[in-house]
């Protein structure tokens, strides 16, 4: 007999998201992320979507307050979407080898990354 333990459940795909993308999914209208499928993913997947400006190099976290500093004031609070992979389109169809399309269900949602 074996001393592994193993523990079963989703895995966890932490991901950069330009913010006009992240906002897309937050308020609903983009229930899709296309992806290098350099993971593996997989139906069943999750995926915590973190908030990522793309000019500045760095994740920047939202504190109670709300968006400041150089990125302005925007309406939304949240810096991280955690979202199910329900489907995963791959190659074919006009996707390029090595990247799919998956379909996505909105989960969660925060201003700090959860443990």
């Amino acid at each position: 007999m074996s001393n592994e333990v193993r523990i079963y459940g989703p895995r966890v795909h932490v991901l950069k998201t330009w913010e006009e993308s992240f906002l897309a999914t937050l308020d609903g209208k983009k229930r899709f992320e296309y992806r290098k499928n350099d993971c593996d993913y997989r139906e069943g997947d999750h995926l915590l979507l973190r908030l990522y400006f793309h000019e500045s190099s760095y994740f920047r976290r939202v504190r109670d307050r709300g968006f400041a500093d150089d990125v302005g004031q925007h309406p939304h609070r949240y810096t991280w979407i955690l979202a199910r992979v329900d489907y995963v389109l791959k190659e074919g169809f006009g996707i390029p080898n090595g990247y799919a399309v998956l379909s996505i269900t909105v989960l969660d949602k925060g201003s700090r990354v959860p443990a």
